[in-house]
């Protein structure tokens, strides 16, 4: 998951693009019967970075992966594209932090 997140980042960033929400899924061998476990969540910030998305995957993962069954498919998907002139920060941001990044 954290080399996915990471090839994603430095995508949206060569397209100047920022996401506020990621959406994953999570296929299972066939034999097993079962359906794709898919879920989005909305980050509290719009962004590119790889250091403030990567919890959000993480996170979503582990509440949705069945750790019992073997994995055949993932896909990460970014959700609400924008511009990364329209980057909002929240008051909890670190702006100087996150421009050494860029």
């Amino acid at each position: 998951m954290k080399e996915m997140t990471d090839a994603l980042c430095l995508d949206m960033a060569a397209k100047s693009v920022i996401t506020g929400s990621l959406s994953l899924m999570i296929g299972y061998s066939n034999e097993m019967g079962l359906k794709p476990s898919i879920r989005t969540i909305t980050m509290s910030v719009t962004t590119n970075f790889y250091r403030l998305m990567i919890p959000y995957v993480i996170g979503l993962y582990e509440r949705i992966v069945e750790k019992s069954i073997p994995i055949r498919r993932l896909s990460l998907l970014c959700n609400h594209i924008v511009n990364d002139a329209y980057e909002q920060y929240d008051l909890f941001t670190d702006q100087t932090e996150l421009e050494k990044d860029k």
